[in-house]
């Protein structure tokens, strides 16, 4: 079994990292914090105002809180937004020793379906919900060789999350 320190989970948006996150801090009785979350809290601004001013400012910012809360949480469960994992600088930082990172690996069916349920708050996504998965099926795919360098897969369209945390504490990359 694992020492597990820091759990950081990345992956498409509605891939149910917070909901996911939560469950595993609870069963872990460790910090959970969403990144995004963070951002908005401190930024005074939701992410999609960030995003909307000036996406290079606010992947800066995400930037900063990510190094921020990295130094200053020894242990916890790490919900990052869609994007975080997939900028170089990040993945750096993310894929030390002391982190066990997560790709939640979910079904282009499944993210679809969470997709349209939140395309109206993802600034990164048209607004039209005619192109709303088209224009989220184009991202995920720019995405998902970045995801894909994640310690850990978890391929699955469940909410259970014993079957996640088993998954984590073996160390399983499936």
């Amino acid at each position: 079994m694992r020492n597990l320190k820091k759990i950081v989970l990345v992956g498409f948006m509605g891939a149910g990292k917070t909901t996911l996150g939560k469950a595993l801090a609870e069963k872990l009785e460790v910090l959970f914090i969403d990144l995004d979350e963070i951002i908005e809290e401190y930024e005074g601004k939701p992410i999609s105002l960030l995003i909307q001013d000036s996406e290079h400012y606010f992947r800066a910012l995400e930037t900063a809180y990510l190094t921020h809360v990295l130094a200053q949480k020894e242990h916890c469960v790490l919900a990052l937004g869609g994007g975080t994992f997939c900028f170089e600088e990040n993945q750096k930082s993310l894929l030390k020793d002391e982190i066990t990172t997560v790709y939640l690996d979910r079904s282009e069916d499944f993210l679809e379906k969470q997709v349209s349920k939140i395309h109206a708050s993802r600034p990164l996504l048209s607004n039209d919900i005619e192109k709303v998965w088209a224009g989220a099926r184009k991202l995920l795919c720019s995405r998902k060789e970045q995801y894909q360098q994640a310690k850990i897969h978890w391929k699955s369209d469940g909410w259970e999350v014993e079957p996640l945390l088993e998954i984590i504490l073996n160390g399983e990359k499936i």
